[in-house]
């Protein structure tokens, strides 16, 4: 029998009472539009592998105009609960759209739709997903209380607010819906299922626990977007178009059209293993070291980005002899194909802090990773594996004792070590706000025995770049700011103005997934303002510049957006 059920009048949230559980539904509706906002640049617009959605839209085109929904259910007794999350979209720019060049999955056709029914189903451009769907309970035996819960979940540890690669990597991200007008960090995080748990071993130590039951990667842009930056690692794009000096005047198309490209293999999608990820932490408050939380960290997890290998060619020696490396690349006469793959059992220790100094929120972290996949250059990797010559001895001698027709990784495993500082000041009454939010945070990524002589094997690097830099190093830096305000009743509503500052100041990090990629720099302004609690908009203004291997200084654009909650 249905008792204190209560509905909401106007746009509350639905919330209700059944024989003793609670529960409440809670919904936002979005909409929005984004345009970009720069030229293409003719630099980046060459044929090749990473150009296919800088060549797809012009100066103020609207590469994505999307209607999204989120709804969480959540019913909760007095020790256990369950919550559920379902989000939904439909991009009309893409979905209706025509684009100027294609992609490899539309076979390059103008003045088309891009064709997205390969892609994985969180790229696509209209769909539905469940996102969090787990149950919880609360128990204490003998004096500790013990939390656990079971399903598909976000798990959160480490102390990083922007930069990626250190402690935080336990779930992958859906990169799409981070890149859609008016995104939320609830429709980008994607849960995994596990099993978790936190136990309050004293008042001032607890231990936590996961178990990953399955695998689940990041999931990256479709080829054609706007914001995919590889044209064939994404599913749904399963080609490597083959390009060198006799095809520099040809477009995309044409490249296609004379058969110039390679195949992704048939099993060209190798995912990690559902099992054998999992992770420890223990976290402990000292109130005699200035109510300083530390964390201890150890986890065995999968790469959640997808690493690109070849199948060696047959027959490439003859080829090479009968005209050398550019013949045999114009020619496409050997047989080989590509494919991603997953490495598996990455192990990360870590250690952080979190703290006040003053009135300064004071954290950080330092983690080092075993095992970590480095991709070998594209450009590299490609002629290696077609010709057996390239710019590096060590790799032609891989590809010397391989054997035709077999796999050939194209990815070196590395030890890689991070650390990061982060700092949140508050400013109050400043500037006619009621507050502003200072948070500034630096890292620094080392990556152990990287060979950076001349003929060692280069990692990283889209293969639009030539040169001889740009390529991962031993070290690199850069840092992130963040200004936010927050004006209470201005004309009924508050408006929070944001300032984002970005800046890779040193070296590039390992590829791929990386954080910095020297003197990357990215400036992001935005305005939002909510009325009445239930309505917001949005206006949101993002450049990128600085860097000689920026691949995305070009892509410069401006966002609206507007949402209901309920």
């Amino acid at each position: 029998m249905m008792s204190g059920l209560t509905l909401s009048t106007g746009l509350q949230a639905v919330e209700f009472n059944v024989a003793g559980i609670e529960g409440s539904f809670n919904s936002q509706l979005s909409i929005g539009s984004s345009w970009r906002v720069e030229d293409p640049s003719q630099a980046l617009l060459v044929s090749g592998n990473n150009n296919d959605g800088n060549a797809n839209f012009d100066k103020d085109d609207a590469f994505s105009q999307v209607f999204k929904g989120t709804h969480d259910l959540h019913l909760r007794g007095d020790y256990h609960g369950i919550f559920v999350r379902g989000k939904y979209w439909y991009d009309f720019a893409l979905e209706e759209g025509k684009v100027s060049q294609g992609h490899s999955a539309n076979n390059f056709a103008s003045d088309e739709k891009l064709n997205d029914e390969g892609f994985n189903e969180l790229s696509q451009f209209s769909g539905a997903a469940l996102m969090d769907a787990y149950v919880y309970g609360m128990y204490e035996v003998g004096y500790t209380p013990i939390d656990v819960r079971i399903g598909r979940q976000v798990v959160s540890w480490g102390e990083s607010t922007f930069i990626l690669g250190g402690v935080n990597s336990i779930n992958p991200v859906d990169v799409n819906a981070f890149r859609r007008p008016g995104a939320e960090i609830k429709e980008g995080l994607l849960p995994v299922n596990m099993a978790y748990t936190n136990i309050g071993l004293t008042p001032t130590l607890s231990l936590e626990a996961f178990y990953q039951l399955e695998f689940q990667e990041t999931v990256i842009p479709g080829c054609g977007t706007y914001f995919a930056f590889n044209d064939y690692a994404p599913e749904g794009c399963d080609v490597v178009l083959l390009t060198n000096e006799q095809t520099a005047s040809l477009s995309d198309a044409q490249v296609y059209g004379a058969g110039l490209f390679i195949n992704r293999y048939s099993d060209g999608k190798r995912e990690a293993e559902d099992d054998g990820q999992y992770g420890l932490a223990l976290r402990y408050y000292s109130e005699a070291l200035g109510d300083t939380e530390f964390g201890l960290y150890h986890m065995n997890i999968h790469s959640r980005l997808p690493l690109i290998s070849g199948i060696k060619a047959t027959g490439w020696q003859n080829a090479v002899d009968a005209g050398g490396a550019n013949a045999a690349i114009a020619n496409n006469s050997p047989s080989t194909f590509y494919y991603v793959s997953y490495p598996e059992d990455i192990q990360l220790t870590g250690l952080s802090f979190a703290t006040n100094v003053g009135a300064v929120a004071v954290s950080g972290e330092i983690s080092h990773k075993q095992n970590v996949p480095l991709q070998i250059n594209a450009n590299m990797l490609l002629t290696a594996g077609l010709t057996g010559y390239s710019d590096s001895l060590a790799l032609n001698q891989d590809v010397a004792q391989t054997a035709d027709g077999a796999d050939f990784k194209g990815y070196r495993l590395f030890d890689v070590s991070q650390a990061q500082f982060t700092m949140v000041q508050f400013f109050d009454r400043i500037l006619g706000a009621s507050r502003y939010t200072l948070i500034a945070e630096a890292g620094y990524t080392f990556v152990h025995d990287l060979d950076e002589s001349d003929e060692a094997i280069k990692f990283g690097r889209p293969g639009i770049f030539n040169g001889e830099e740009g390529y991962v190093t031993e070290g690199s830096w850069g840092y992130r700011l963040r200004f936010a305000g927050n004006y209470r009743n201005v004309w009924g509503a508050t408006v929070k103005p944001t300032l984002a500052w970005s800046h890779d100041v040193e070296g590039v990090a390992p590829q791929p997934g990386g954080a910095f990629v020297e003197g990357n720099q990215s400036l992001g302004l935005s305005v939002d303002a909510s009325f009445a609690r239930y309505y917001s908009v949005g206006v949101a203004f993002t450049q990128y510049m600085g860097g000689d291997y920026n691949i995305s200084e070009d892509r410069d654009f401006v966002s609206i957006s507007g949402s209901v909650q309920f």
